[in-house]
Formats: C-alpha cells, structure tokens, sequence
C-alpha cells in the first residue's frame, strides 16, 4: 500500500477510532512497525477494553522484535476475552449508555495533520464506500450478541490489507498475502437463496458503530440488534487464506511459547552450571591455599591470604571464608610480623556477624577462628585464648610455652608431627626446633630444622635456625639472605644471625651494631628473636639496650625460662651478684643458666660453689667464653693460679669472645702486673659481655699508672652505660679523691654506701671526702664505720687529725705539728701531704709556714696548691700575688688534668676577688666571674660577687638579680641573705625583712648580725 493510503487510513481513524487496527496493519506491511505500535498504544489509552487494537499491538511489537512485550499484549487481550466469556452468562446484561454520534468522536490524536490527498472530496462518504463490506467484517465493528446468542466460537474479521482496493480504474482490484491477525471476520456467506453477498451499501455502518457503542433503546431493542449483527456475521464465509494465515499464527504461538520454555530451561540450566563450576572453582581455590599454608612462609602465607580472599569475593556470606581469611591474617601478624592483625580482626568479626544472620555447623570454620584469636593473643603478648591440643598442633603448643608448660609443648608438637606427617607439619618442626634450641639441645634442633629442610631446602626459618645452632657451636657460619619475599620477623632473625656471626669473627664493631640494629625491627613480635636479640646488645656491653629486649620478650613470653635467666645476666652487668645467686638458686637448672649462677657466685667470692656449678654448665654447653673465663678466676683463687692462666690463655686463643682476656687481666692486675692487665684488659674491650668489668677494672689498672684523665674517661663511660655496676663508682670516687674533687668523690662513694655494695675501702673513701669538705662530725661518724669494717688504725689517723683541724685554730696548730711530722723520707714528695699540712697551719693562722708548704707542692698539684696559696695571699690582703696565684691554677686547670669544673669555678672566683681588692669598681672581674656563670650554672658564689659589682658600679637592678639568684641556688649562706635584704631593702621592705630574718636564723652570731638586726628595727 502506498503513503497515501495510509494517510487516508489516518485520517478515516480521525473519525472512526475502529480504523486504527487497519492502520497499525498496514504500518506494519509496509515496515512501519514502531509507527504501529504508538498508534496501538494512543488508541488503547482511550479504547483500553478494544481487544482487536489489544491484538494489533501484538503484532506490531512483534514486527519490532520486542518478543516478551508482544507477548504480554496477546495474553492480556486473551485474558480480557476470556474474562468477558466467562462473566457473560452469570450476570444481567448492562445497561446499555447513550450512545454518542459518530461525527462527535474525537480524533485519536488530534495532532495529526490533514493530509491533502483527499481535498475536496466528502471525507464521511469516501470512507464509508471505501469501507463497504471490509468495514462489517472488522471485527471492531461487531459488537458482542447477549448472553444468550453468544455463540460457542467468537467470530472472525477479515482483516484489511494493504493492497486491497476498490474496483475502479484507479484502485484494481487485488489481493497479495501478507501477514494476518489473529482473528479474522471470516469471508461472508450467501445471505440469500441468489447467493448474493451483502456488500459495503447493504449494511449500515452508522448502525453498527451506534450499536457497538450503545444505543438508546431498551433491554429487547439492544437484543434485537445483536441478534442482527450476529446473523450478519455468522452467514460469512470463511476465507482459505484467512484460514491458513490463522494456522500459521498458531503454530508460531505455539513455537513462541516453545522457545520461551526452551530460553527459560536453557537460563536454569545455565545457572545450575555455573553455580556448579563455582562450586568447584572455591573448592580449587581452598585447596590450593591450604597446600600455601603448610609452606609456613611469608609467601605461602600471603598467597594463601589472596586465595581466600578471592573465595571470600565470590561468596561474600559464608563464614566460613572470613574464618579462613582471618586465620591468614593472624598468621601473618604472629609468624611474619606482617601489620595485619587489625584485618584479621574485621574478618572475626564478620565472621560472628555471619553467624548471628545464618546460623551454620562448620567445625573449620570454629576451629579456624579459634586459631586466629589465640595467634593474635600471642602477637600481642596477652593471655593466650583456649586453644585443642588435639586439633590446633603449634599454636596449642605455643600458648603452652607462654604459660611455662616446656614438657606440654614438646607432646603436642610430636603428636602433631605423628598425627599430620612432616610434610604438614612444617609450622610444628619449626616451633620445635626453636623450643630445643632454646633448652640447649642443639642437636634435637638441627634435626627438626633438617627435617624442614629435607621438604623445602630454602625455606628461610629453617635456614636461619640452623644459623643459630651453628652459632651456639662457637662455629662462624655465612650468612646469606635467601632471595624472595621473607617476612619481617624473618629478615629480622637473618640479621641477628649475621650480626651475631660477625662478632664471632671478630668483625668490625659498626657491622654488628647495624645488624642488630636492623634485628631489633622485628623483635616486638616474636619473644624468642628478644631474648637473643638481647643477649647479643649484652655481649656488646650495651645492657641498657640488652634490659628493653628483655622487657619485650617478658611481655610476650612472660613464663619462659630463658627471659629469667636474660633478666640475671642484665642484673650481673649491673653489679646485683647476690640478688642473681638467690635468684638462680630457686629455678630448674638449664646450661645458660648455670653458667650465670656459676658468675654470679665467683663475683660473690664464693669460688668453690662456682667452680662446681661451672664444670656443670659446661659439660652440658661446652666452649661457654663466659663460664670458662669464670672457672679460671675460681680456680686462681682456690689456690691453682698457674693451671687457670694456661686454660685462660688456651681458650682466648681458640674462641671468638674476649671473655678470657678480662679473666687475664683480673689475675695480673692481683698480681700487680699494671702493664699487663692494662694490654689484656684493652682487648677484652669487644665482643664481651663482662665489657663493662673490664672497663671498671681498666679505669683502676689507669689510676694506678698515674694516668687520671685516661682512667676518668673509661670509668666515665661504664657509669654512662651501667650505672648500677656499683664497682666503677667506687674505682671513680676514689679517683676524684686523688684529683682533689672532693664534692664528687664524695657523691660517688655515697651512692656505692646506698645500694649496699660498700667495701671497707669504700667506706674509707667516704669518710676521707667527708673529712676534707669540713663535715667534721658526719667525717668522725664515716671514720669510725670504716674501721669497724676492717681498715687498719694506721690509714685513719691521717683522717683525724685533718678532721681535728677543722675545730679551732689551736686543735689546728696540733694538727699541723703532727702531720708535719709525716712528712719525711719518700713522703716528702707526696704533694697531698704537704696541701693537708698547708690548710692545717692556715686554719691555725700561720700563713708562712702555710704559704711556704704550699710553693714545695706546686710541682705535684700546681693547681690545688695555687688554689690554697690565693686565699692565703687573700687573706693578706695581697691582691697582685693572689692574682698571680689564681691565674697560675687556671693555667693548671687548662692544661688537661681530669680535674673538675668546681676548681675551674673556684680560681675563677678567687681571680675576680684579687681585682676587686685591687680595684672595688674592677670592670675586669666581670669576665671571670660571668665564665664562671656559663660554665657552673651552681656557684653561687660568682653570682653573688657579680650582685657585689653592680651594686658598688649603682645597677642596683642588675644587683637585685644576681642577688636572688645566689639566693635561690644556696639559702644557707648568710653573705648572700644579708646583701638580698640590703638591695631590696628600698625597694621592697617584705622581701628585704624576709631575706634578713632568714640571715638571723642560719647566723644569729655572725659578722653581720649586729648590721642586720638595726637594719630591721629600722624597717619597723
């Protein structure tokens, strides 16, 4: 059919809505099938009951290939007619409504143009002519009969085809097959005895559409013309190809349903598959996991942490698959030191989530969580969570080793073993060969590393293990790093070998330290690596470092036996030799811990009880440095000195630590043989872990060879390092007794009394600091301890008679004439002597004799001896030659002596008050005095006589400060309380009646009491 006969069909639906099946017909002929369908669909919107438009609309989006929607359209118009049939009979018909003319209809769409094919012509009567018998066959025009002439099939239309025209010249008459409807008007049948068919002038069509709409008659008038329609109707004759065209539209019904079945089962079937390859794709993806896992390395645990992870993805509900990713993580954290232990708890708790909403019996998945938090227990160093010692294999075994149950753990490892063969069991044979590597069998640990080995030759914790035991075989292994990915804990416990490997050799001691220091990364996850890692730092001599390692691995093995005895070894260092013995005593005995009792017992002086304990320790660890060096010093001391010198030297030939040589330089420095111990002692400086006693020892053999500024600095960094090795504050204070550093020897000593570690000669040096300080009643006191401890009466009546010269000036002038009398034969030379004679006579007020004793001790001490010569010529108001006296100690001090910053301070001050006798306003005593400021932010004393400058030079601001602070840093010295109240006294009374009255307290008698009190009533 052409264009314009489709416009001519538009425009006939303007006015008959029944045209628009015909319409959308031959939009769909002429491949206009989405034209069809909105047409359809406009109609239905106005005509939602038309089960032929309903129909229409099948066909067209059926033409457009939109199968399931043209489906729905042909199942609602059968549902609608089936509906309609059925409802028919089981009610009244309904009241018929009054129709509306036909001219009146409105247009479907009232935007559609008039096309200008059929101007002119009278558009009602063309359509109806054109229409003609075509128009009684649509179906649309036939209304449904009552109930009771509804016949039992409903009828056919024949529906209009494109190529269909009239009988004229313009329009031949012709038919072409093309796609039909569902229901057809069948072909017409003789109405009469002629054999003449009704043709388009026979039938009324307004009389149709009035009765399809509805007329205004009544109930038997309505039934009068249903009753005609339907004789009309039921006298046609069927067409053949109308016939054929509906069996064709059938079977492709037919096939339609068939292929939507075929679709429907081929999309179960398909899901049915796929879930089934899902199925076995998670089962492979599981298996190949747990295969990673049993590798036991950082990779396997890794790769097997993606696995799952993956599993986890494509089925994002079961909780079986966190449990598994969350047992991956833990592992990584506790094993690898990876930072995944805040994963693995998500995955727990999704897990747990995933049980409340689905709740599920999955033992794996139990046991799997169950392992996770009792990993993260132990990477955290908490209290291990209940764990099945026959189910969870290293992990039950470790959280037994956290409680000290060693026997419980080496059972469940074996049975591990036995249960799951090696091959599964690689995570076990590690935990034990860690566990007999600690216990000291080395050889049960070479075998399970070996064990591992024989399954994965590369395997990196087994490599590393034997490492160790190699290590504890006094044997110097290479150390190579194995390619790949090894994990944190893992690199950590490579570099502790390497660095421990590397002492061994005798490698340089910034190698080491750079390994251990890349070792102590890994510590804080792993108890184990901590106390080796700690050992190793002790070994050095740096117990500060060796004491945090020992605090790790206490927290996250707190019942391990070794962290007590690591814990000794650190109190040893520090010089806590009875706390160790009485420590040790009580504990199973272990090869590593015997040999600490045997040192701690030696270092008591109870050698017979160590040289037993040590010949145990060793012959379970033999080739111990430490407890052969100890077993020489007890077999010296029990009276075999030559036997413990040759096996002393024999083993500081053959192993690697240095230990032997502190065990020779202690027997040659009893012996006196200063050289000697000073060359051995040198080199038991490295790779020792009695360092710190070597070099507490070394700074004495330095004292005694007359070199203090060398000795000061090794006993200096011992105190730096290990302050509680009570052994080198002794040796120090008695050093800055010899110095003259009377304050700090005296402090040193003191601190050796307070931890109860004091010796008779330690006492000795107390009281000797004490005496010289001038604290002549506390000296008296510290004098006699010492002799109730021991010391000869010879060696302390020095000491009383330098404390009787501090009681007046005639208990003074005794004093003098008695230790004057000392001074004979080779101590004639002896520069302390002749000090201690020279301040005697100038507390009894002879200052020549004094100033005399004082010149011969200047080239022994030219510094203290020009100190007391200063104050001498002070006190003589000879201000040049103080002058000269106090630059001379300066001199003295610059020259490099280990003297102390208080005599630098006191010539400084001394220097600043010769300037000032000379000249009261002396700008040049400002220098000296501000040094002293700088360089000892403690004296008093020199902010005192600053305060004294510039109230003299009338900055009676600057005076003030300098005033307050002297008071602030000593509130018992009354010069500096009388000169504050002075200052302030104009200023602020308060504070000048409070500084004065504070003055009156510590001196009520003293030489400024008489200005002070007028002061006060003056202020009152």
């Amino acid at each position: 059919m052409a264009g314009e006969d489709i416009e001519r069909l538009r425009q006939a639906a303007l006015k008959d809505p029944a045209q628009l099946v015909k319409l959308a017909d031959a939009l769909v002929a002429n491949d206009r099938a989405e034209e069809a369908v909105e047409a359809c669909r406009r109609g239905l919107s106005v005509r939602a009951d038309d089960i032929p438009l309903r129909l229409a609309l099948g066909r067209a989006l059926s033409a457009t290939g939109q199968l399931e929607e043209a489906q729905a359209a042909l199942l609602d118009a059968v549902s609608r007619q089936k509906s309609a049939r059925d409802a028919g009979p089981a009610r009244a018909a309904p009241a018929p409504s009054k129709p509306t003319p036909l001219k009146k209809l409105q247009p479907v769409n009232d935007t559609v143009p008039t096309l200008a094919s059929f101007e002119g012509e009278d558009t009602d009567s063309h359509s109806t002519s054109v229409r003609g018998r075509r128009a009684v066959e649509d179906e649309t025009l036939v209304p449904r009969p009552p109930p009771r002439a509804m016949p039992s099939q409903p009828p056919r239309r024949e529906e209009f085809h494109p190529n269909m025209r009239e009988s004229s010249d313009e329009y031949p008459a012709q038919r072409t097959p093309t796609p039909q409807p569902r229901y057809r008007v069948p072909t017409p049948r003789p109405l009469s005895h002629s054999g003449a068919v009704p043709m388009a002038a026979d039938i009324d069509l307004g009389t149709v559409a009035e009765n399809l709409i509805g007329g205004a008659g009544g109930a038997d008038e309505e039934g009068a013309n249903w009753q005609q329609q339907y004789d009309v109707v039921s006298n046609l004759e069927e067409d053949p190809m109308s016939r054929a065209w509906d069996e064709r539209r059938a079977r492709a019904f037919v096939w339609l349903w068939a292929s939507l079945a075929l679709i429907t089962i081929g999309i179960g079937g398909g899901w049915m598959w796929r879930a089934h390859e899902r199925a076995k794709m998670l089962v492979a993806t599981v298996e190949r996991a747990d295969s990673r896992t049993f590798e036991a390395t950082d990779e396997g645990d890794v790769a097997a942490r993606d696995a799952y992870a993956s599993a986890l993805r494509a089925e994002p509900h079961q909780r079986k698959y966190f449990a598994m990713v969350a047992l991956a993580n833990a592992r990584l954290a506790a094993d690898q030191g990876e930072d995944s232990d805040a994963a693995a708890w998500a995955m727990m708790k999704r897990a747990e989530r995933e049980q409340k909403r689905r709740p599920t019996q999955d033992p794996r998945a139990d046991r799997e969580l169950r392992l996770a938090r009792a990993l993260l227990a132990l990477s955290r160093g908490e209290p291990c969570t209940e764990t099945n010692p026959a189910e969870d294999g290293d992990v039950a075994a470790r959280c037994s080793l956290q409680k000290g149950d060693v026997e419980a753990a080496r059972k469940i490892l074996a049975q591990t073993v036995a249960a799951q063969g090696e091959g599964k069991s690689v995570r076990a044979l590690l935990a034990l060969g860690s566990l007999e590597l600690g216990a000291g069998d080395l050889d049960a640990a070479q075998s399970a590393y070996g064990k591992v080995l024989a399954l994965y030759p590369q395997h990196p914790r087994a490599l590393v293990g034997r490492l160790l035991v190699a290590l504890e075989r006094n044997e110097t292994p290479a150390v190579e790093v194995p390619k790949g990915r090894i994990g944190p804990t893992t690199e950590a416990w490579f570099h502790l070998a390497a660095g421990l490997s590397a002492l061994t050799r005798g490698a340089p001691e910034a190698q080491a330290g750079y390994e251990f220091d890349q070792a102590r990364k890994g510590i804080v996850h792993d108890g184990r690596l901590a106390l080796l890692y700690g050992r190793a730092r002790l070994q050095q001599g740096k117990v500060g470092e060796a004491e945090q390692a020992m605090r790790v691995a206490e927290h996250l093995d707190p019942n391990d036996g070794d962290v007590a005895v690591l814990d000794a070894e650190v109190a040893l260092a520090k010089g806590f030799e009875d706390k160790v013995v009485s420590a040790l005593a009580a504990r199973p005995p272990t090869p590593r811990s015997l040999g600490v009792l045997g040192r701690a017992l030696a270092l008591t002086g109870k050698y017979r009880e160590a040289a037993s304990t040590l010949d145990a320790a060793l012959a379970r660890r033999p080739g111990d440095p430490v407890a052969v060096t100890y077993r020489g010093v007890a077999r010296a001391h029990l009276g075999d000195a030559a036997g413990a010198i040759r096996e002393l030297e024999k083993a500081a030939s053959t192993l690697s630590s240095t230990a032997p040589r502190y065990g020779l330089g202690l027997l040659a420095y009893e012996r006196h043989d200063l050289l000697r111990a000073q060359r051995e002692l040198g080199k038991a400086l490295e790779h020792n872990s009695e360092s710190f006693r070597a070099r507490a020892l070394l700074g004495r053999v330095l004292r005694d060879l007359g070199k203090p500024k060398e000795a000061l600095a090794e006993l200096n960094a011992v105190i730096r390092e290990a302050p509680s090795l009570m052994s080198a504050h002794a040796a120090r204070a008695r050093l800055y007794l010899d110095l003259g550093r009377d304050r700090e020897a005296r402090a040193d000593a003191r601190e050796v009394l307070d931890a109860g570690k004091a010796s008779a000669d330690d006492k000795l040096t107390y009281a000797e600091a004490t005496v010289r300080l001038g604290r002549v009643d506390e000296g008296e006191k510290a004098i006699k301890d010492a002799v109730d401890a021991g010391i000869a009466a010879p060696k302390v009546a020095r000491l009383h008679l330098l404390s009787q010269s501090w009681r007046g000036p005639k208990e003074a002038a005794i004093a003098a004439k008695v230790l004057e009398k000392e001074r004979r034969g080779a101590a004639a030379h002896d520069s302390r002597l002749a000090i201690d004679v020279a301040d005697a006579w100038r507390r009894a007020g002879d200052l020549r004799k004094a100033g005399d004793l004082l010149r011969a001790a200047m080239f022994g001490d030219p510094l203290h001896a020009n100190l007391t010569l200063g104050r001498i010529q002070l006190a003589a108001t000879q201000s040049a030659e103080a002058e000269l006296s106090f630059k001379a100690a300066l001199a003295a001090w610059e020259k490099g002596a280990a003297f102390g910053i208080d005599d630098q301070t006191d010539a400084r001050i001394g220097l600043a008050r010769a300037i000032l006798q000379r000249d009261p306003k002396g700008k040049e005593a400002v220098a000296p005095l501000e040094a002293a400021v700088r360089d000892d932010g403690g004296s008093a004393e020199a902010h005192y006589w600053l305060a004294k400058i510039a109230e003299t030079n009338g900055e009676l601001e600057k005076a003030r400060a300098q005033a307050d602070k002297a008071v602030e840093l000593d509130d018992s010295w009354p010069e500096a309380l009388a000169l504050d109240g002075e200052l302030w006294r104009a200023r602020d009374k308060d504070k000048a009646r409070k500084a004065w009255k504070k003055y009156l307290e510590i001196a009520p008698t003293g030489a400024e009491s008489k200005n002070v009190k007028r002061s006060l009533s003056q202020l009152k």
